[in-house]
């Protein structure tokens, strides 16, 4: 079922110069608590460098041409994602804003969410085995073959995960469509990954 979410709740985190985090909001905490990462808090994030906590590569250089237009532009960015966590589907959006002397602030809000019953591909509370499957860090799409990126239901259909006692781990990378689409928000932005 879709939620549309009211309230203007925004989470918020800040990083320096140096890409470093110097700031996190109770909001922040809060969801990551809900979002099955418990181990995120103040003491575990603050002072650590941005790219400790960010998957894969392409969406990291995503990230870095991103910041780097905030602060030469000193002009916001705006990009739509989606956050899961093992029974919330979570459609969302990410401001970076520029604060000076190189600081930006990220502030997310949720757009929309769908509680669902319990996708154990997801769970952060389960043992896994040491097969790895590929999730799209934008999207939250599983790649279930060459090329082929489907919504995380259906994969665990695809794959037939419902009966599996350990689930597969999961790497994330990022989707054609995602790539696509951040890739034109680029160009439109003055920049490109190259």
């Amino acid at each position: 079922m879709m939620i549309q979410v009211s309230d203007d709740l925004v989470f918020v985190y800040q990083i320096d110069g140096n890409d470093k985090i110097t700031f996190v909001d109770e909001a922040w905490l809060l969801f990551a608590r809900q979002n099955d990462a418990p181990e995120l808090t103040r003491e575990t994030v603050l002072g650590h460098i941005l790219w400790k906590f960010i998957g894969d590569a392409t969406t990291v250089e995503i990230y870095k041409r991103l910041l780097n237009r905030v602060r030469a532009t000193q002009l916001p960015v705006t990009v739509p994602f989606r956050c899961d966590s093992s029974t919330r589907c979570r459609y969302m959006e990410m401001e970076m804003v520029s604060l000076g002397n190189g600081v930006v602030q990220f502030n997310s809000r949720i757009l929309t969410l769908e509680e669902r019953a319990e996708v154990k591909l997801l769970s952060s509370r389960i043992d896994r085995s040491a097969e790895v499957v590929n999730m799209c860090s934008w999207c939250k799409k599983i790649k279930t073959a060459p090329g082929c990126w489907v919504e995380v239901e259906e994969a665990t259909r695809e794959m037939n995960l419902f009966h599996t006692i350990f689930p597969p781990m999961i790497s994330h990378g990022i989707c054609p469509d995602c790539l696509e689409s951040l890739q034109s928000q680029l160009v439109e932005l003055g920049t490109t990954l190259e």
